[in-house]
């Protein structure tokens, strides 16, 4: 009996800090109980798609599909979470698994649309240094079109790609991907 206590409370100590390390990382997602019934999900899907914006599940998003009030649920409840940093227990787990499939759950971070050009052409020297910047240059896939505003985006969310963070002063989570023509954000 007392290799089994042993054994669970190892495990649990285990799994604890593994959702802690994860959390740590920006790596946290918070999707519905397996044990939830259909109908409460959906009383808190209708509640949180009034709260979040919800397109990407709805006919034609890119998470439509599995069409179920589930997996519709989930996506709600992980945008709240991520968006809010609420993941309510009554109906919701946190899960340390990436849920998402396909482009479906996939987050973005750009320029907020009232941040100012000094500011972006700031935030766009700024981050140049830190990763990447070679498809917004000259000849780069993201050059064109050749704005402040666009190239501060790209390189926002390649730092949010990278190392998961999307400053709220000047940048904005998107659930939409922000890639256009040849320009494929990462």
């Amino acid at each position: 009996m007392a290799r089994l206590t042993f054994s669970l409370c190892f495990i649990g100590f285990f799994l604890c800090f593994i959702m802690y390390i994860n959390t740590m990382q920006g790596k946290t997602w918070c999707v519905a109980q397996s044990q939830a019934t259909e109908p409460k999900l959906q009383q808190v899907l209708d509640y949180l798609c009034g709260q979040v914006d919800c397109k990407e599940i709805q006919h034609g998003g890119s998470c439509f599909n599995p069409n179920t009030v589930r997996n519709h649920a989930s996506y709600a409840i992980d945008l709240n979470f991520q968006i809010n940093g609420v993941c309510d227990i009554s109906y919701a787990t946190p899960a340390v698994t990436d849920p998402s499939f396909g482009t479906c759950g996939k987050t973005w971070c750009v320029a907020q649309s009232q941040a100012t050009e000094p500011k972006l052409q700031q935030v766009l020297d700024y981050l140049c240094g830190q990763v990447d910047c070679k498809e917004i240059q000259p000849g780069g896939s993201c050059f064109n079109p050749n704005t402040v505003r666009n190239h501060a985006s790209y390189a926002i969310d390649l730092n949010f790609q990278i190392n998961g963070v999307c400053d709220i002063s000047y940048a904005t989570p998107a659930v939409t991907d922000p890639s256009f023509g040849t320009c494929v954000y990462p």
